[in-house]
């Protein structure tokens, strides 16, 4: 009787051992499948940002071109303004000269 209790004993813990493996198989599966979802995010966290640099890559590239643009427009805007000034000059002069003939 001794020995078939021990052997029912160690049946039982073979069982429990039994049942705390498969928990652990099934709790493992759940983190494998975890760690594939959070790999997945992880990649489309990735494109995303090589998504955003292509995007700041082109505004900075719209930006400078902006700016080039800006400065041929002050520097444009600057003969014109200088262009100017020496057509009033010489229409002052050609003023002066026209008040020799009078009509």
């Amino acid at each position: 009787k001794e020995i078939e209790a021990l052997i029912k004993n160690s049946t039982a813990k073979v069982d429990e051992g039994t049942q705390l493996a498969n928990d652990s198989s099934d709790a493992l599966k759940e983190i494998f499948e975890a760690i594939k979802k959070v790999r997945g995010i992880i990649q489309e966290i990735s494109a995303a940002t090589k998504e955003q640099t292509s995007g700041l890559g082109q505004i900075t590239e719209a930006v400078n071109q902006t700016d080039s643009l800006t400065q041929q427009n002050a520097s444009a805007a600057e003969e014109l303004s200088s262009t100017a000034e020496v057509m009033r000059d010489n229409a002052e002069v050609l003023d002066s000269l026209m008040s020799y003939f009078k009509v």
